[in-house]
């Protein structure tokens, strides 16, 4: 499962950024169905994940104990509260995004609040990543 975060850290954000050119340019469904596919997946990917970690133990139990530190646990929790902003933020915005959508595109009043959500929720799905990326480093290389 680790390969498979790894793996979805590193392909998420060009696919968001994809996507955000996607809306830029006109192209609204194909951004609506991007973002509901990207979400899905990294949603499905996470949920996969933390089962894992809670059935082998945790994170202490699958690293070594000298590298469970007091340094690496500010980095953990770090992380973790990067992700559940990045979980609430992208929530929200896709939420109020599928009831502004009018079946072509959002209302004229929340166009304006959806970019605002989505850079923000895009500059923290990288914060995750890049956070995400060195938790792995700093427990597996």
């Amino acid at each position: 499962m680790m390969d498979l975060i790894v793996v979805s850290l590193i392909l998420i954000v060009p696919c968001l950024i994809f996507s955000i050119r996607q809306a830029k340019a006109g192209k609204i469904r194909a951004h609506r169905l991007l973002q509901m596919i990207l979400s899905a997946v990294l949603l499905f990917a996470v949920t996969l994940f933390e089962l894992e970690m809670q059935w082998v133990g945790g994170i202490e139990v699958i690293m070594e104990k000298d590298r469970y530190t007091t340094p690496f646990r500010i980095y953990l929790w770090t992380h973790i509260g990067i992700s559940i902003t990045t979980i609430l933020v992208w929530g929200t915005t896709l939420f109020k995004a599928m009831k502004a959508y009018d079946g072509v595109q959002l209302s004229a009043e929340h166009r304006a609040l959806h970019r605002k959500l989505g850079w923000a929720s895009t500059l923290l799905l990288f914060l995750t990543s890049l956070t995400g990326l060195g938790v792995y480093a700093w427990c597996f290389l």
